[in-house]
């Protein structure tokens, strides 16, 4: 994919990464995003990768404008691009009060193909089936529109970007439960087409892609 002349700033401009071969996975992961899309003009933003408080593999704060990665996250690439996901909807495409998704009328294309999937229909079955307490209770916030962007987005750049790793890992993201249930995280392939094709169509609009 080749990327737009209009406002040719790289997305890792942004981003402040502690020096160290520590952290030479998130240089890996920008190279990925760099090399998929442009941004308009994002604040600075600290990467922060320590050990999580409340057991998540990773978080944006806006406020204090940090992106952190648990050192024991699976995969953190994945959840790295997971977290710029949100930096990217709430200061790149939104005005930095809010999530862009919840509202911004670009993002209308990309709403409709996401809510038309077959793997949204599969998670709004599951809601109403659930039986284990955990799930019934972490389904809503799994539906939210821009927890919805956050994981398009990261499957959107390690697809675009050929990270077969990373995209594997997020692919195969699944919990079993005791009571047999499953919570798959991302999309299929094939279901995927048409909402990375809307990010696409955003991205366009943007700027940030020719």
């Amino acid at each position: 994919m080749s990327v737009g002349p209009s406002q040719p700033i790289p997305v890792s401009s942004a981003l402040r990464v502690p020096t160290g071969a520590r952290f030479n996975w998130v240089r890996a992961a920008l190279t990925s995003v760099d090399s998929t899309h442009f941004d308009g003009a994002l604040p600075r933003v600290d990467i922060v990768y320590g050990h999580s408080m409340g057991g998540e593999d990773g978080a944006f704060d806006p406020a204090r404008r940090e992106l952190f990665v648990a050192v024991t996250a699976a995969n953190p690439k994945a959840a790295f691009l997971h977290e710029l996901g949100h930096v990217v909807d709430r200061f790149g495409i939104g005005d930095s009060s809010s999530f862009a998704t919840l509202a911004e009328p670009r993002l209308a294309g990309w709403r409709e193909a996401t809510i038309q999937s077959q793997r949204f229909a599969e998670w709004k079955i599951l809601q109403q089936s659930a039986r284990d307490p955990a799930l019934i209770a972490y389904l809503p916030y799994h539906l939210r529109i821009w927890e919805l962007w956050a994981r398009s987005y990261a499957q959107y750049v390690a697809s675009r970007a050929n990270d077969t790793v990373t995209l594997d890992f997020l692919l195969n993201q699944q919990t079993v439960l005791p009571t047999g249930e499953v919570l798959v995280y991302q999309w299929e392939r094939d279901d995927f087409v048409s909402i990375a094709n809307e990010i696409d169509t955003l991205f366009q609009r943007l700027g940030w892609i020719s």
